[in-house]
């Protein structure tokens, strides 16, 4: 009768587990359970630390969160304040008239109506810029007048003055209704040269 040599010994299970084809014994513990890893996911590792969360960007109309500590927009004074340090319509006063009232009544009486508003409006930027903007644009008005008044007179000057008046007129005019409008709205608008002198003067014009 021939003999078989011997075969390789049959394979052991890790440790801690029981034999193959014998079921676990009863107290004996389990290894834990690892659900395998998604296709292209690494599995996570002990003690390393995980990626942050995915923030949404926020929806069209809403303000970005603010961070822990942070004032919120306009210094903490209830309202926003631009970019830059602009004046804005929605900081405090103290004349009794609303912003957009006493811009409005600047620019319709801008000699009279501007310089009235500087003197009892103290506060608020937003209405003292556009009184002394106003201001200013009816003393360029007032100084116009005058010099065609006078240079009227002459035959061939007086003509082309009197021409250019009528223009003058109706650009002021839609100047001012466009004024009234923007600053009544709140946007912040600054006319080349006349603003430079408004942004310059208003904060100490007639401010004590």
């Amino acid at each position: 009768m021939s003999q078989f040599p011997p075969g390789p010994p049959p394979p052991q299970p890790p440790n801690g587990q029981p034999p193959y084809g014998q079921p676990p014994q009863y107290g004996q513990p389990q290894p834990p359970y690892a659900p395998p890893p998604q296709y292209g996911q690494q599995p996570p590792q002990y003690g390393q630390p995980q990626p942050p969360q995915y923030a949404p960007p926020p929806q069209y109309g809403q303000q970005p969160p603010q961070q822990y500590g942070q004032p919120p927009y306009g210094g903490g004074q209830g309202y926003y304040a631009p970019p830059g340090g602009q004046p804005n319509i929605s900081e405090p006063y103290n004349s009794g008239l609303q912003p957009n009232i006493a811009c409005l009544l600047a620019y319709l009486f801008s000699l009279v109506g501007g310089i009235v508003i500087l003197a009892i409006e103290k506060q608020n930027r937003f209405v003292r810029f556009n009184a002394m903007q106003a201001f200013i644009m009816g003393v360029t008005l007032f100084a116009w007048n005058i010099a065609s008044a006078i240079l009227g007179f002459i035959p061939v000057i007086g003509t082309i003055i009197s021409i250019a008046g009528i223009f003058v007129g109706l650009g002021y005019f839609a100047l001012i209704i466009y004024m009234i409008i923007q600053s009544m709205s709140g946007k912040y608008v600054k006319l080349p040269i006349i603003g430079d002198l408004a942004e310059k003067n208003y904060p100490t014009f007639l401010k004590q």
